[in-house]
């Protein structure tokens, strides 16, 4: 048996490191420094980016001329009066778009009521695009400066949103803090079982009780997607159904859930028998219906929903008497014959869009 013995091999010697141009190098260091020195936030500029597009879609209405006020006392030929709203409130929330009304509400369909602009052009998805990136940056304006917007308070966005608008009725946050007093906090599990397309937030800060919508994703929701709200019915104080593909047999699940005490079912498949379901709802205090089939026939249920404080039938089959039979034993109840659109408690009475 031979061996063979093999001496230790010298090390490789390695190959010089290849040198960059100097100009390339230069070039790379360029680019490197800019993107450190960047700022995320304000890329997009509202005066040359977003103004324009107001101009061309909204400023005809919402602008004011002479003396006649803005359309829905909003103007939108400014950044001042963007930021300030309109009689319903602020329409954008700074670094939210899916929370801001103005989306919301250029982002309806073709055909319905409350699509802005109402007439002309929508807005392209390019449009669309930059407006919602500059409020995801936090509305920024003039020299930088983010917005100083305080919506840490609100209640309901419509919107929603939907939802940034006026500081709610104390009243209110404290009906919430009186229901809100006994409520465990829902799980991350309980939340995660509700879907990925919900928006789920606490209706004020720090409470279990929760407010439920899906800003942008209406078309999508069913009734699957509300049946799968089971497991944080007992939380849910607000919920907003608006323009989704609901029908009678929601209500089967809504009737379960014991504090709830704003429903929006606008422009949804309920029908007046549908709502004999909600007889049993013992908190409920608003109940948006416009735009939906009910007529007279849901008198009898209206009248049992005791601490009913508004109600909104604009573009509803209720005929006048109708309502004067359900405020004969209701005096109290607030009845919106116009359209008023799902916002922050306590509703304004206001019949325009924005």
């Amino acid at each position: 048996m031979h061996t063979t013995s093999s001496s230790p091999r010298a090390p490789r010697a390695r190959a010089p490191a290849a040198r960059l141009p100097a100009a390339i190098l230069a070039l790379v260091t360029l680019a490197l420094l800019t993107l450190a020195t960047a700022t995320p936030a304000g890329d997009v500029d509202h005066a040359t980016a977003v103004q324009p597009i107001l101009d061309r879609h909204c400023v005809k209405c919402h602008q004011p001329v002479g003396d006649r006020a803005p359309k829905a006392g909003l103007d939108l030929s400014a950044a001042e009066g963007l930021l300030a709203g309109g009689e319903g409130g602020p329409v954008v929330e700074p670094g939210a778009p899916d929370r801001s009304r103005l989306i919301a509400l250029v982002s309806l369909p073709d055909g319905d009521l409350d699509r802005m602009p109402p007439k002309g052009d929508r807005l392209g998805d390019d449009e669309l695009a930059t407006i919602r990136a500059w409020i995801a940056e936090g509305c920024v304006i003039g020299e930088g400066a983010p917005t100083d917007i305080d919506t840490d308070i609100d209640i309901d966005t419509e919107v929603r949103a939907p939802r940034a608008d006026t500081p709610p009725d104390p009243a209110r946050i404290q009906l919430w803090r009186s229901l809100g007093g006994t409520r465990t906090p829902v799980t991350q599990v309980a939340r995660a079982a509700a879907g990925d397309t919900v928006v789920i937030e606490p209706v004020i800060p720090g409470s279990p009780l929760l407010r439920v919508g899906w800003p942008t994703e209406q078309a999508r929701v069913d009734d699957d997607a509300v049946r799968a709200l089971a497991r944080i019915a007992e939380n849910i104080t607000v919920l907003d159904l608006g323009r989704t593909s609901i029908t009678d047999r929601s209500l089967d699940t809504i009737m379960r859930f014991p504090l709830l005490v704003r429903l929006d079912l606008n422009r949804t498949a309920v029908t007046s028998t549908g709502l004999r379901r909600l007889q049993t709802m013992p908190e409920l205090r608003t109940l948006v219906l416009h735009g939906t089939a009910v007529d007279d026939d849901a008198v009898p249920t209206l009248r049992t929903l005791k601490r009913l404080e508004q109600l909104h039938l604009w573009n509803t089959a209720v005929t006048e008497a109708g309502e004067t039979a359900l405020l004969k034993d209701r005096p109290r109840l607030r009845v919106h014959r116009t359209l008023v659109l799902p916002g922050p408690e306590p509703e304004a009475d206001e019949d325009d869009d924005l």
